[in-house]
């Protein structure tokens, strides 16, 4: 019989949601297990990943909606087992992934203009007109699981612009200590997007505010630690989940934030954003280098400081959220600093310009 989320309004709703997660989990366990027994031929394996992908997301985004509604010891169990479904994809996608061959070279030695120049345009838009480009990939995955794992086994620590040419959707998972600028190339993966497990890194896709139309449906972030998201463009709901130490920037029709400390978000939102289980979450205005590439995708209210704080009662302020004040907001130069910054800028400097904890 066919399992569908419980109505939190109804009696019960806690044993229901209870049983639901452990049969959505169970089924995805057994999704999971059986990965290695699907042909690798066709697309077959990778629909199947991509399956059990969003199933996971779909169920992170449901604990999220039921937070209000569930014990807080019941919501980390929730969320450790999402965890470890996680890894576990993770470790099954990575044993039938064939080793990548690499040969590293300068972009400016490529020939072939197309895999260049988006890149450089890019960055030249916010103002970084740095001719030198990062190692680029000779042989190109054929997925993100193993666009993940490439990025993973290279030896270089800086910039990095993976293509995922060939990916179904933008989902990048277990990095750390990496620099990763999504590349235009990466258009036709900008459906729905998962960063999960992410410890020091910068992840940026903010090639999206300059792409006219472009921008993701929904993205989840979860199990996030020191690390810089320039999300971009999402036309739905960004849920965020277990981020510390950390900064985002993202343009959103609705922002959702759980578990969340010492968080900077630099936000356009269409909506309240909504925090709950958080502690000493910051929020400022989307950066003007950003809105200048966006003014028609942004012309509508902003949001960003109208936080409602669900574990909040009182009608006094909450102590869980603050706004940045101007004089402590990262100025615009170190924005276009960071934007397209080229195979030279070591993560720590990016940390100390964008002020991440």
């Amino acid at each position: 019989m066919a399992s569908s989320v419980p109505d939190s309004s109804e009696p019960g709703f806690q044993d229901r949601f209870f049983d639901y997660f452990k049969h959505e989990t169970t089924t995805l366990q057994e999704q999971i297990g059986t990965l290695s027994q699907i042909s690798s031929a066709g697309t077959a394996r990778l629909d199947a990943v991509n399956r059990s992908l969003a199933s996971i997301a779909r169920l992170q985004r449901e604990v999220s909606d039921a937070s209000s509604q569930l014990p807080a010891h019941n919501q980390k169990s929730y969320s450790d087992q999402l965890k470890q479904l996680n890894e576990r994809l993770q470790k099954a996608r990575e044993a039938f992934a064939p080793r990548q061959k690499f040969s590293f070279k300068n972009a400016r030695k490529i020939t072939s203009a197309a895999s260049v120049t988006p890149i450089t345009s890019a960055a030249q838009q916010f103002g970084n007109t740095s001719s030198k480009s990062p190692p680029s990939l000779q042989e190109e995955p054929s997925d993100e699981g193993k666009y993940n794992l490439s990025i993973r086994s290279s030896p270089s620590k800086l910039n990095r612009r993976p293509s995922f040419t060939n990916a179904a959707s933008l989902n990048i998972f277990s990095q750390k200590d990496i620099h990763i600028s999504i590349p235009p190339s990466a258009e036709n993966a900008i459906t729905t997007s998962t960063i999960h497990d992410i410890n020091n890194c910068v992840i940026d896709i903010s090639f999206l505010y300059s792409s006219p139309g472009l921008s993701f449906a929904t993205m989840s972030i979860t199990n996030i630690s020191g690390s810089l998201i320039l999300a971009g463009k999402v036309k739905g709901a960004i849920h965020i989940t277990g981020m510390k130490n950390s900064v985002v920037v993202a343009s959103t029709g609705q922002l959702r934030m759980h578990q969340c400390e010492n968080v900077s978000v630099y936000l356009h939102c269409f909506s309240d954003p909504i925090i709950e289980h958080c502690k000493d979450v910051k929020f400022g205005p989307l950066p003007e280098v950003f809105l200048d590439h966006a003014k028609h995708e942004t012309k509508g209210m902003n949001r960003w400081n109208q936080v409602q704080d669900f574990q909040w009662i009182k009608a006094e302020h909450s102590p869980n959220w603050s706004e940045i004040p101007t004089e402590g907001r990262v100025a615009d130069s170190s924005w276009k600093e960071v934007v397209g910054a080229d195979e030279g800028v070591e993560i720590d400097e990016i940390m100390q310009k964008i002020r991440v904890a």
